[in-house]
């Protein structure tokens, strides 16, 4: 899915590693009167890596969250990674009803765990890393 921010991010991504080849090149193709200030300066450098750091967390995601070859779903809704909420959310009932709900919560969590297991034996896990640059 192209977006507005991945490209950026692609485009600063390639970019920065070649700050020094394309300062000189901007420096020698557009020169500018003596005393006055260059085209492009190191804050404008620091900006673009700011940019690039803010932009990778949105690329990551939109990479993640917008996959084609794999299954999604899981990313989003595996209920595994929701069980200590649940815990904690039934621990906080429990004190304003006074029934003990632990034995409930072992059970869900068991049945839980055996259906997540029993998918990602079938289909593999789907958590893929970004390819390093």
């Amino acid at each position: 899915m192209d977006v507005r921010w991945n490209s950026t991010y692609l485009m600063l991504q390639h970019l920065v590693p070649y700050r020094s080849t394309f300062s000189v090149f901007i420096a020698t193709r557009y020169q500018v009167p003596a005393g006055a200030q260059q085209l492009l300066i190191d804050d404008h450098w620091y900006v673009g890596e700011k940019i690039l750091e803010f932009f990778e967390l949105f690329y990551d995601s939109t990479v993640a969250i917008f996959g084609v070859y794999y299954p999604t779903a899981p990313l989003m809704l595996d209920p595994r990674a929701k069980i200590k909420g649940f815990n904690k959310l039934l621990q906080l009932l429990s004190g304003y009803v006074g029934i003990d709900y632990s034995s409930f919560y072992i059970n869900a969590r068991l049945k839980l765990t055996a259906m997540f297991n029993k998918y990602e034996t079938k289909f593999g896990a789907v958590r893929l890393q970004r390819p390093s640059a």
